[in-house]
């Protein structure tokens, strides 16, 4: 089995429970011979239980007012010859 592809969208599938009994069996022998795999499919979970177990934040009500007001404003009517001189040669 591939490392690098195959064993990897194995696990995805695993994790978002999108997988056949065949493809399930693959995994685990490839698991039970690969500590690389191992690892991380042992990371691509803890990150899911993370994930799952962090709490939710709402943005206050005024959260995109207060941002687009902390933006700068754009120069209206911006002369790109002020300031220049021109001379005649």
């Amino acid at each position: 089995m591939n490392c690098d592809k195959e064993a990897v969208e194995l696990m995805h599938k695993y994790l978002d429970k999108d997988m056949t009994t065949e493809d399930q069996a693959k995994l685990a022998q490839h698991l039970e011979n690969c500590e690389d795999c191992q690892k991380h499919f042992h990371e691509l979970k803890r990150t899911i239980s993370f994930i799952k177990s962090a709490e939710q934040i709402e943005a206050p009500p005024d959260f995109t007012q207060k941002v687009m007001a902390s933006l700068p404003t754009e120069k209206s009517g911006l002369n790109i010859c002020a300031g220049l001189r021109f001379t005649q040669y």
